[in-house]
């Protein structure tokens, strides 16, 4: 499985970094551009302690509501942003919201990476219920969403984790999770396809939002 966190960094990410650190467990930051220029040293530290960096756009707006031009600015400026903490750019997207239309597929330039599992923590600030939703909608090749800008979500990792080793899950990247299938840009991803994997995780579509 594949843990992401969306819209930071913030003033948590660091108590979570060290977290998935002493657990040894690999995540994927979907990193805003303005966010990243606020707190550059948080994100190269994801990076460099071995997790992956996504771009999320520069500051979160609904791409499927801009123009061409407008949409390749959100994604480049956040790369920018990104590769001036001192990373690679990053080569994965997650469209605010899961929003694309055809313009976003024709020109956003990268592989589109959604999710399977949202346990709503923007929604209900609650680390139980956060650990909960998590937990009970796991499947094999799944992705989880989740913030690293709300606190009661960075409480409710390790009960997420330490559940989730004990029925056997292992964590990696999203990259690692999508290991050996082609990523196609503007194509989009909500978790890894079910010939490919072990279970019964659903494959490619548009529900799970």
């Amino acid at each position: 499985m594949a843990l992401t966190f969306d819209d930071g960094p913030g003033p948590d990410t660091g108590r979570l970094l060290d977290l998935l650190k002493a657990q040894n467990v690999p995540a994927t930051f979907f990193v805003l551009g303005n966010q990243a220029v606020k707190y550059p040293d948080l994100v190269h530290r994801e990076y460099a302690e071995g997790n992956e960096v996504g771009n999320h756009t520069w500051d979160h707006k609904d791409l499927s509501k801009l123009p061409a031009a407008a949409v390749q600015d959100e994604i480049n400026r956040a790369a920018d942003a990104i590769a001036a903490a001192g990373i690679p750019r990053p080569t994965l997207v997650r469209p605010p919201y899961g929003a694309v239309n055809d313009t976003v597929r024709a020109v956003g330039g990268f592989p589109f990476i959604m999710w399977r599992v949202d346990p709503e923590d923007w929604k209900y600030p609650d680390p139980a219920r956060v650990a909960d939703q998590i937990v009970s909608h796991a499947k094999p090749g799944r992705i989880v969403i989740s913030h690293d800008i709300h606190k009661t979500t960075v409480d409710a990792v390790p009960a997420v984790i330490q559940r989730l080793k004990q029925q056997g899950y292992t964590f990696v990247t999203v990259s690692t999770l999508m290991k050996g299938v082609e990523l196609r840009n503007g194509q989009s991803y909500f978790n890894r396809p079910p010939a490919e994997t072990t279970g019964n995780g659903q494959g490619q579509g548009q529900g799970g939002h």
